[in-house]
């Protein structure tokens, strides 16, 4: 009885195990940080994300992507590709997986708005790839609620004016 309930518990236990590989991701602000705060930044914290995912123009993108059966001390691939009539590499680097951390670690930062596919390679393979986007900024667009547009409409509107 003992021995079945360890086998159903160790089948329980693996069926619910998290998945072991993919990206994650930390957007970060730096634009109030320094030139050296900016070089030393290292985001702890990463989240995964599913797709479609969706970053603002004016972040730093760090993204994190641990392999499903990690070859430490190997050399991986990373490329990233803007959709413009077709997918156009940007970006192709290779970084190799060191011990420490067990993931491949990178930034993104300045690009511009559009689709954005990432992918990693390994022996000439593409093992794994995510597609986000990067929005533009609105916040001009945005409307400013701090001050009152009918303080001065009668100075500025002659239809109010003529109307009275």
């Amino acid at each position: 009885m003992r021995l079945f309930l360890f086998i159903l518990l160790s089948i329980f236990l693996v069926a619910c195990q998290k998945q072991t590989s993919g990206f994650a991701f930390f957007p970060a602000d730096e634009s109030e940080l320094s030139p050296l705060e900016k070089k030393l930044f290292t985001p702890t914290r990463f989240k995964r994300l599913r797709e479609p995912i969706s970053f603002p123009s004016s972040l730093a993108i760090y993204y994190l992507y641990q392999p499903e059966s990690p070859h430490y001390g190997e050399v991986y691939a990373i490329s990233l590709s803007k959709f413009s009539l077709g997918w156009v590499e940007v970006d192709l680097y290779n970084q190799r997986l060191d011990g420490t951390r067990g993931a491949l670690f990178g930034k993104l930062e300045d690009l511009d708005p559009g689709r954005y596919l990432l992918r990693i390679a390994y022996e000439n393979k593409v093992i794994d790839k995510i597609e986000f986007s990067i929005q533009e900024n609105r916040e001009s667009d945005e409307p400013d609620f701090s001050t009152d547009i009918l303080a001065n409409a009668n100075d500025a509107d002659d239809i109010l004016q003529y109307s009275q």
